[in-house]
């Protein structure tokens, strides 16, 4: 084992943060870097975490632990946690709350235990426990743990070490919360591709690409019926269920949501130039199938507790569409515009008037190679020629109604 560190030593700790912590761009490597310097200097220490409040819309924290012989683990808090005794009455709670420095020594016949995780602690043969705010710009409070098993546990001057080793990753640990914080930002509310793209440097207006994707177009339907039944907290709901499984069958299967219009929803599943492309529109097209069975799902439990089911309708276009920045100059947005797009929302009111909750167009029927049956050929205001329009055989999508089917002509949509 290392000697313990001297008065004089108490600093090298910080002077590592302060010359090679900017160098580890990753978190857990730099948070495992510090704990295996801290140990290479004398510093007595077993067990590190760092636990940091983050604005997600999942999660409420974020944790990471490094344990000597055991390396780096990395987990999250759902905001549903935050309410649970095992995070309340807690140390970190305590810290997050503003409580400031805590220390625990765990050796002798009645150690302390005034928090759970302290019994935790001893049965694995710790010996001290030293929890430290970690301060951010904004006042935002953070924490750092510290256990050691050596007898006698962590020295004064062990304790000055971790205590200026913690206020030198304070800005580090700041900068990579704030990185993580507009990344979530981004996924949240552009999208993961979309908002990378923008992190990268697509800024500008007009700044852009086109490429051939699938075009992924729904909505609700009887939105304003909906909207006067149900009432705030029942159409806010409704709506976060029904984006629920829309979104996520879009995403799991290669997708990406690019915007929420009122009651209706904008993706895209891009298709690389080198993609085998009735397999690529065939896994669209298997994630249509998967939000049917998501929303049948949704409306049978809507149904059981005496709720409206929700009536919806997809369309799935194949086309060239330019992705990127469109807007005002200080206000922009990262979507895709162009005829494929405007093709692929008129279908979709047209699916209404089919009563049809999935339909397709000519160019994704082809390009799938899968069998379909054609529901005729409508023109649509605004776009050139007929387009001919399919729906994907699958036993359980309904059948509309006799009066629901219109003979071809021009659809106003």
């Amino acid at each position: 084992m290392s000697d313990p560190p001297t008065r004089a030593a108490c600093h090298r700790l910080a002077d590592w943060v302060l010359a090679e912590g900017q160098r580890r761009a990753d978190l857990s490597r730099l948070i495992e870097s510090f704990a295996e310097t801290a140990n290479r200097l004398g510093l007595p220490l077993w067990r590190l975490q760092y636990a940091v409040q983050t604005l997600h819309p999942l999660d409420f924290a974020q944790r990471w632990q490094w344990r000597q012989g055991a390396g780096m683990v990395h987990s999250r808090r759902a905001r549903s946690d935050v309410t649970l005794p095992e995070f309340t009455n807690s140390p970190i709670a305590r810290a997050f709350e503003g409580a400031g420095e805590m220390r625990r020594k765990l050796e002798g016949p009645d150690p302390p235990r005034d928090f759970p995780v302290l019994a935790d602690l001893i049965a694995e043969g710790a010996t001290d426990y030293l929890v430290l705010p970690v301060t951010f710009s904004n006042r935002q409070t953070n924490a750092i743990t510290f256990a050691s098993r050596r007898k006698g546990g962590f020295s004064e001057d062990d304790i000055e070490a971790l205590r200026l080793g913690a206020k030198a990753l304070a800005p580090l640990f700041e900068i990579h919360a704030v990185r993580e914080l507009a990344g979530t930002l981004v996924d949240t509310y552009i999208g993961r591709q979309a908002g990378r793209r923008v992190l990268s440097g697509a800024i500008t207006r007009g700044a852009g690409e086109s490429l051939r994707a699938v075009v992924w177009y729904c909505d609700l339907r009887g939105f304003t019926a909906l909207s006067n039944a149900l009432g705030r907290d029942g159409l806010l709901a409704a709506l976060g269920g029904y984006f629920e499984a829309m979104g996520g069958a879009l995403e799991a299967h290669g997708g990406e949501v690019l915007k929420f219009i009122g009651d209706a929803m904008l993706g895209i599943v891009p298709l690389p130039p080198d993609c085998d492309l009735a397999g690529c529109t065939a896994n669209a097209l298997a994630g249509a199938f998967d939000a049917l069975d998501r929303m049948a799902a949704l409306n049978r439990t809507r149904l059981a507790r005496g709720e409206p089911a929700l009536h919806y309708g997809l369309a799935l276009h194949v086309g060239e569409v330019m992705y990127g920045n469109i807007g005002a100059p200080n206000r922009l947005d990262f979507t895709v515009i162009g005829p494929a797009v405007n093709l692929a929302s008129r279908i979709e009111n047209l699916a209404a008037r089919l009563g049809r909750p999935l339909v397709v167009s000519a160019e994704f029927a082809r390009s799938s190679g899968r069998a379909m049956d054609s529901l005729g050929r409508y023109e649509f205001k605004g776009i050139p020629g007929e387009h001919e329009i399919y729906v994907p055989r699958r036993e359980h999508l309904p059948a509309p109604p006799p009066s629901a089917t219109p003979t071809p002509a021009t659809v106003d949509a």
